[in-house]
Order: structure tokens, then C-alpha cells, then sequence
């Protein structure tokens, strides 16, 4: 029996053991929560400042591009596609051949126009050795009739002092006189032989006209008379007068009286020289005028020629052909179609409401679905004026560089069109801003403090947005991000 109760004796007296050990140890305190630590050391948060820049307000559009030059190109002349030089999708330089039209008869043409240019400048030539020609005779004329009309006046005074002489006697003077009389004369008579003869020369040579000689060898025929009166005056002052010799005096008197008349005459023959030389400048004038017709002939053959030769106008892409080889085509009829891709145009549709933004030389950020998110700078080249009767928009074109021709037409494109730009605006990031209390506010952080403060919004540029606020200011931070864990007033961490 007493080992019976000495097992749960022993048992009781365990457990009370245990009891009172447990009894005599602390109690462990409830675990910290997040909560708690960031009541005391602050709420971890990002800082961004509130900064100063320019914003711009854009308008996005939509539209279509096109090519801002594409032309059919066709021939001035009429002929037969005799070679076609380019096909559809190369690319072809400014100037260069793309359809050639069968020639041959154009240059036939240019050869015979050219001929009748080397034609007309030998004419020119002709016609200015004639006026040359004529010109010569003149002055040679003008210095040949004075002379001949001054000897025969000359020989008609000496013809008449021998008459005076041998009716009235020799004095020693007269003789003296006579003498002088003579050598005179017969050194007139061998410089107008001379003359004659040198002109004869050249007559024969076609180098002066006929009435050129004519007047000299009417000069040397006055000449040969005042000498032959020379020689019998100075005959008749050494013989002394007879009836004989004073019929001699007075017949040279007549004679001498005839030569002078003869040379006045002769000089009527420089009217005659001076309407030559009209008639000659007259001939180079037509023969120039005819060489000028010539050339304007060779050149209008030249051009000919060359309106076979069809041309690219500017460096661009061949598109389509619309003609083959054989075939004949008349002036304006198109052969193949070209476009420059150096430069795009989009045309945007622009809404009434939009239409008063848009004007000439904005900016626009164009981008193509198709290529990604690669922009392209344009400018706004123009807004038409009048709407669209179907959706009551209004046309903008767009004008983009396009140097790699990358863009091509009939691509469908967006834009952004800088419409409006502020140059200083207080700006923060779109992100840090918070719907609260019926209005717009972003957490501001004063001393690691969490502030609430109301903002009023202005444009969109990008990911930031222009505010203004009577309790913000540029420098002030701010938090961007997880703005939903914090309370008006929270302490904060800067991280």
C-alpha cells in the first residue's frame, strides 16, 4: 500500500516544482512592428526636388505622309523609245538620262544648222573686206583729189605767168622762175608715174577699184601736161616770144585750165567712193545678222537634240514606268514617275478646336508605328485654310528632313506639335503628385517631416508637369513615389 501512493506523491510534488520555477521568470515583452520602427526612426522615402525649366504644350495629331516632290516625267518632243535607261524602285541623280527617243534626224538637223553657221561667218569675213575695200578707196580718193586739183591749179598759174612771159619778154627773174617751173613740175610728174604704177600693181591684185586708178592716172596725166608746159615756158623765155610760141603759151593755158577742170571733176568720184562704203556697211551688217540667225538656228537644233535626251530634274526614286522600248510618244506623254525622298511632308488632321494653335514654323516630334519609337524633327510648313467638308478638320503640313530616306509615303505617322511654351515654370514629376480631399497636392518635406500642400496644375511636358503653389517654392523636396504610406505630419527617412 505505501508504494501505491509514493508514485503520485512523487509526481505532484514534480509538477509543483515546475510551477514554481515558472512563476519566478519574466514574462517576454510583444514583438516591435514595421509600424512601430517607422513611427520612431522615420519612414523611408525618396527626395526629389522642386526645380525651374521651360515647358512646352504639345498638340498630337495624326495623318499620313507624303512625298513633298514626286513629278511624271515626259518628253518636249515627239518620237520613239529607243532606250530606257532606269527601272522601278532605283535611284537616279539630278541630270541624269532615264528615257532616250530615237535622235537621228534631230542631228542631222544640228549638222546642217552648223554649216550654216561656218557659212555665215565666212560671209561676215567677205563683207568686211569689201567695207574695208571701200573704206580704203575713200581715203585714198580724198588725199588723190586734193592733190590733183592743187597741181593743176598749180600748172594753170604757171601756164599763165608763161603766157604773160612771152607776151611782155624774159626777165632774169622769169627765167629763174621758168627753171623752178620745171623741176617742179617734173618732180610731180615722176611721184604721180610712181603712184600709178604702184596702184596699177594693186589693181591688178583686186586690192583697189578701178576708179581708184582711174584717178591716179588722170593725176599723172596732169603731171606729164604742167611739165611739157614747163618745158616750152621755160623754151620760150630763153628763145624769147614768137607768134608761134605765144599760140603754144596760150594753148597751154587752155590746157592747164581743162586739167584743173578734169581734177574737180575727178573729185566728184569720192560721192561715189562714200555711198561704196554705205553700200559695205550695209553688207556687214546683214552678213551679221545672217550669222545671228544662224546661231539662233544651232541653237534651237542643239536643243532639239537634247530634248530626246528625257532627264531627271532632281535626285530622287523611280516609282513606276509607263512606257516601253519601240514604242512611239508624243510631247507630254509620261514616262516614268519620280520622287524626291529627301524631304517627307506629313498632313495632319488639325481640329477646329485645335485649328487657332497651329501656325507656320512650330516644332513637331513625328513618329511612325512601324519604326518604333525613332522620332524625326518637322516643322509645321503650313495650315489650310479652309476645313475638311466631311469631318470639319483642318489640313497642317508637316515638312520632315529625310536624308536616309528612311520615311516613305503612305506611312501613317503621329506628331506632337509644340504648340506653346512657357520659358520658366516651376515643374515636378508627374508621379509625385496625389488625389486628396477633393483637389491635387504633392507631399512636401520640411526638417524630415511629411507635409501635404495643395498645387494647381499647368502643362504636361513629358514626365514632369508645371505647378504653382503659395507653399512651394524651387529647392523644396519632395516625394516622386509611395506616397500612400505616408500621413500629413509623418516623420520621414531621406534615403
Amino acid at each position: 500500500m505505501r508504494s501505491k501512493w509514493m508514485v503520485p506523491v512523487a509526481l505532484l510534488l514534480i509538477v509543483a516544482g515546475f510551477t514554481a520555477l515558472s512563476a519566478k521568470r519574466p514574462r517576454p515583452e510583444p514583438p516591435l512592428t514595421q509600424a512601430t520602427i517607422q513611427a520612431e526612426t522615420g519612414i523611408p522615402v525618396e527626395l526629389v526636388d522642386v526645380r525651374i525649366g521651360s515647358a512646352d504644350e504639345s498638340l498630337s495629331v495624326t495623318g499620313q505622309l507624303a512625298a513633298d516632290y514626286q513629278v511624271n516625267l515626259s518628253p518636249k518632243v515627239a518620237g520613239k523609245v529607243s532606250q530606257i535607261l532606269v527601272e522601278e524602285g532605283s535611284y537616279v541623280a539630278k541630270g541624269a538620262p532615264v528615257v532616250r527617243l530615237d535622235s537621228d534626224d534631230a542631228a542631222r538637223q544640228m549638222q546642217q544648222a552648223r554649216a550654216g553657221v561656218e557659212q555665215a561667218k565666212s560671209g561676215v569675213k567677205v563683207a568686211e573686206a569689201r567695207l574695208a575695200q571701200a573704206q580704203t578707196g575713200r581715203e585714198v580718193g580724198d588725199v588723190t583729189s586734193f592733190s590733183q586739183i592743187a597741181q593743176a591749179e598749180a600748172g594753170l598759174k604757171s601756164a599763165e605767168a608763161n603766157l604773160e612771159m612771152v607776151t611782155t619778154g624774159a626777165r632774169k627773174q622769169e627765167r629763174q622762175h621758168a627753171d623752178n617751173a620745171v623741176a617742179i613740175a617734173k618732180t610731180n610728174q615722176d611721184k604721180a608715174l610712181s603712184d600709178f604704177r604702184r596702184y596699177k600693181a594693186l589693181f591688178e591684185q583686186g586690192a583697189v577699184s578701178a576708179a581708184t586708178l582711174e584717178a591716179y592716172e588722170t593725176g599723172l596725166k596732169i603731171a606729164q601736161a604742167n611739165y611739157n608746159s614747163a618745158v616750152q615756158a621755160r623754151s620760150l623765155v630763153e628763145e624769147g616770144a614768137r607768134n608761134e610760141q605765144v599760140r603754144q603759151a596760150e594753148a597751154a593755158v587752155r590746157n592747164a585750165r581743162e586739167a584743173v577742170r578734169s581734177a574737180r571733176a575727178a573729185s566728184k568720184t569720192n560721192e561715189v567712193r562714200a555711198e561704196d562704203v554705205l553700200a559695205a556697211k550695209a553688207g556687214v551688217a546683214s552678213a551679221y545678222a545672217s550669222l545671228s540667225a544662224a546661231r539662233a538656228a544651232l541653237a534651237t537644233a542643239e536643243q532639239n537634240v537634247r530634248n530626246h535626251t528625257i532627264t531627271a530634274p532632281r535626285s530622287g526614286w523611280i516609282t513606276q514606268r509607263f512606257v516601253e522600248t519601240g514604242q512611239y510618244i508624243g510631247p507630254g506623254t509620261p514616262v516614268v514617275s519620280l520622287v524626291d525622298l529627301g524631304t517627307i511632308v506629313m498632313k495632319a488632321d488639325i481640329s477646329e478646336t485645335d485649328m487657332a494653335k497651329v501656325r507656320a514654323g512650330l516644332y513637331a516630334a513625328v513618329r511612325v508605328d512601324a519604326l518604333g519609337n525613332r522620332v524625326f524633327a518637322g516643322r509645321v510648313e503650313s495650315l489650310i485654310a479652309s476645313a475638311d467638308p466631311g469631318n470639319r478638320s483642318f489640313t497642317a503640313r508637316i515638312r520632315i528632313d529625310n536624308p536616309e530616306a528612311t520615311l516613305r509615303p503612305n506611312m501613317f505617322a503621329r506628331a506632337d506639335i509644340a504648340v506653346r511654351r512657357i520659358a520658366t515654370a516651376m515643374l515636378v514629376p508627374k508621379s509625385a503628385l496625389v488625389n486628396r480631399n477633393g483637389g491635387t497636392e504633392v507631399v512636401s518635406v520640411v526638417d524630415d517631416k511629411a507635409e501635404f500642400v495643395d498645387v494647381r496644375l499647368g502643362l504636361v511636358t513629358g514626365d514632369d508637369i508645371v505647378v504653382e503653389s503659395e507653399s512651394l517654392k524651387p529647392g523644396d523636396r519632395i516625394v516622386p513615389a509611395g506616397q500612400d504610406r505616408i500621413t500629413d505630419g509623418a516623420k520621414v527617412k531621406p534615403e
